[in-house]
């Protein structure tokens, strides 16, 4: 790590962002995964699939709701940046920036089989989906000041750009 160019001071802010976002996300999850366990219905305000999404094979891995390893996720995430914040150990901080990948790539799946298998797209998905991408972002933000190699996740975003292009370009037909 090359700390003399970048104090450990400096990578609070992208962690402080990184800290908001986790929590958006965490509550986004978690509110899809109380809807689940009471057996309520979403409200979908923007995109008609919310219903189709949420209660499809694809929402549950072994019997566990997705939405609830989100919240697992994000909820990770959050306690990591704040014990970074309180103690400033880049180790935390690495860590919290690799992990990232795991969500982001989790949202590329998630998107792609809501667009490619299922044809609809969910609301609080996408919510999830933008959280974990900036999350991702962010991390590799971290990553790059801290000098670690950027080639691996540099291209898995070029992936999941083309990916959000392809699906803005078809969105219009998922729009009441």
């Amino acid at each position: 790590m090359n700390l003399a160019k970048n104090s450990r001071s400096s990578f609070v802010s992208p962690a402080a962002w990184m800290l908001g976002i986790s929590f958006i996300g965490f509550l986004d999850a978690t509110y899809l995964t109380a809807k689940h366990y009471l057996g309520s219905s979403l409200t979908c305000v923007f995109f008609t699939g919310c219903e189709t999404v949420t209660t499809s094979s694809f929402s549950q891995i072994f019997g566990v709701p997705v939405s609830l390893l989100g919240s697992a996720y994000y909820l990770t995430v959050f306690f990591a940046l704040a014990f970074f914040l309180d103690s400033r150990s880049m180790k935390v901080l690495s860590f919290v920036s690799y992990f990232t990948i795991l969500g982001f790539l989790a949202s590329v799946y998630f998107v792609a089989v809501q667009v490619f298998v299922l044809k609809a797209l969910c609301l609080y998905c996408m919510i999830s989906a933008m959280t974990s991408t900036l999350l991702f972002i962010l991390g590799m933000v971290v990553l790059r000041k801290m000098g670690r190699a950027l080639l691996f996740p540099i291209g898995i975003a070029v992936v999941w750009t083309a990916l959000v292009s392809f699906v803005l370009a078809i969105s219009s037909s998922f729009i009441p």
